[in-house]
């Protein structure tokens, strides 16, 4: 065999190694990438729910406006985090639009405090919201 040849095919294949060696490390990398972000979005999500499901049990209010629920305060204090957590976390759940409704369902309960029932949607929302990113 042509020695030429031979030292033509060497290169070519070390060329191909390493093309796909990069292509297989960014894959992965990819992939952790995304479930780091997720479980990221679930560790803020997870006890935000809590506090605000427990929020009854604080009588203690900081707020100028006494008129709203407690509820409605520690539901305020993490919105703008939600917020910037969701965004960052989007691109990690295969159903982009469905995260993004949820989302957009969490984020626009704010305006619905004064309903005798806001709590619960406000906690619906949020599982549903749990649910979907936990399934990925």
């Amino acid at each position: 065999m042509n020695p030429y040849l031979e030292l033509c095919r060497l290169i070519l294949a070390s060329i191909f190694g390493a093309v796909a060696g990069h292509f297989a490390a960014h894959r992965f990398t990819k992939a952790r990438d995304k479930e780091s972000r997720r479980r990221e979005f679930l560790a803020f999500l997870v006890p935000w729910r809590t506090a605000i499901d427990d929020s009854y049990r604080d009588f203690m209010t900081t707020a100028m406006d006494n008129s709203r629920p407690y509820y409605y305060w520690v539901y305020q204090r993490g919105l703008a985090d939600f917020l910037a957590a969701s965004e960052l976390a989007k691109d990690a759940c295969r159903n982009i639009t469905r995260f993004e409704l949820l989302t957009s369902r969490v984020a626009g309960l704010k305006e619905d405090h004064a309903n005798e029932h806001a709590k619960t949607k406000t906690l619906e929302a949020l599982d549903e919201l749990i649910a979907h990113v936990k399934e990925g």
